[in-house]
């Protein structure tokens, strides 16, 4: 049905998107068996469709502890982060602490931050909540930086209302000194989600 769906932007929805949407159903499929709410799984063998543009690049554990050596202390939550947690950086770095709830575990994205405009929920792992209970209280992001004793968002204003992500220098320094290559932070999506 995607095939011939329009996207929001009035274009079509490549290989990859669809195999998201067919790996999100197929998840929703497996849940529903281990919920008792069906009987055997019904897209456990449905087929996706085949991608030109595949450039996994996950990092082995030595690329990782060189790689956490030469980030900067500010981005390294941000990388902790996004390589557990299937998320666009952009969404993250506009995260602020009304988003945080702790007490259930989770991060809540309301529309207004994703890319398609859908409200989801991020899980926050054991080994963040020391981090986001620590948070600074004149601190309203997530994520910041300290610079001259201000503590800023990880990116600026763009057009409109949302912070453009504002860390590629430091990033690129960091993966050159860590001496990577073939990476970028879109690929922490793919670490996490794989």
């Amino acid at each position: 049905m995607l095939k011939d769906e329009v996207t929001r932007l009035n274009g079509c929805y490549s290989n990859g998107s669809i195999n998201r949407h067919i790996a999100m159903a197929k998840a929703a499929d497996a849940q529903a068996l281990i919920d008792d709410k069906i009987k055997k799984q019904y897209l456990q063998r449905y087929p996706t469709l085949k991608e030109n543009n595949i450039h996994y690049r996950i990092l082995s554990d030595e690329e990782r502890e060189r790689l956490w050596k030469k980030l900067p202390e500010w981005i390294k939550p941000l990388w902790y982060f996004s390589s557990r947690v299937p998320c666009r950086i952009s969404e993250i770095i506009n995260l602020k602490k009304e988003n945080l709830h702790l007490s259930s575990g989770r991060i809540f994205l309301n529309g207004s931050l994703t890319k398609n405009g859908d409200a989801r929920k991020l899980t926050i792992y054991p080994e963040m909540y020391e981090y986001f209970e620590t948070l600074p209280d004149d601190c309203e992001w997530l994520f910041f930086r300290s610079h001259k004793g201000i503590l800023k968002p990880l990116g600026y204003k763009g057009k409109g209302s949302k912070l453009k992500p504002d860390i590629k220098k430091a990033w690129n320094k960091a993966l050159e000194e860590a001496n990577i290559v073939g990476y970028n932070w879109h690929k922490t999506r793919q670490q996490a989600a794989m």
